[in-house]
């Protein structure tokens, strides 16, 4: 007799973009001081959390999958009184960071598809296979993201930087 084969869904949870990380500087080089004191200058958080449900045996029947994330990007305070040049600079290195926070991202969606691959063609499957499955799910997750940051350099070797002129000094 075949078991009970693991039903998935996912509920996503909030998806949010916002410019939170506040770089209080009037010029585009005390920005640039401001950013290097963080340890990122984008931040992306991802979380899969879940829930399930089991049958009398304590076989999980049915998961569901609670993907969310938020990506904080900065907020430069000096920029609208900032000349041209400054501004275009800036735009250019948010324009590379939003494309280092978005492969995060994508990498992040990229785990939720292993995780929901992987449960639905679980079956007769005990509660803590569940648990010690996410577990090394996520930790594998979570070495991919840090597998990423480290062969570009947070963003770095892929324009993530500011060229700061004498203008904008």
């Amino acid at each position: 007799m075949a078991g009970t084969k693991v039903k998935v869904k996912t509920a996503w949870g909030s998806k949010t973009k916002n410019s939170s990380i506040t770089i209080s500087a009037k010029t585009l080089g005390g920005a640039l001081k401001e950013l290097e004191k963080r340890d990122e200058w984008g931040k992306f958080d991802g979380k899969i959390g879940y829930a399930y449900k089991t049958d009398a045996q304590k076989n999980v029947t049915e998961v569901t999958l609670k993907p969310s994330y938020t990506i904080e990007m900065p907020k430069w305070t000096g920029y609208s009184k900032a000349p041209k040049e400054c501004q275009q600079e800036w735009d250019r290195m948010w324009k590379k960071l939003e494309e280092h926070e978005e492969e995060h991202r994508k990498i992040h969606e990229q785990c939720l598809k292993n995780i929901q691959d992987h449960l639905g063609k679980q079956s007769d499957y005990p509660v803590d296979d569940l648990k010690a499955d996410m577990a090394h799910m996520a930790e594998h997750g979570q070495a991919q993201q840090d597998a990423f940051d480290s062969t570009t350099g947070h963003g770095s070797k892929k324009g993530v930087e500011l060229n700061v002129s004498a203008t904008c000094a």
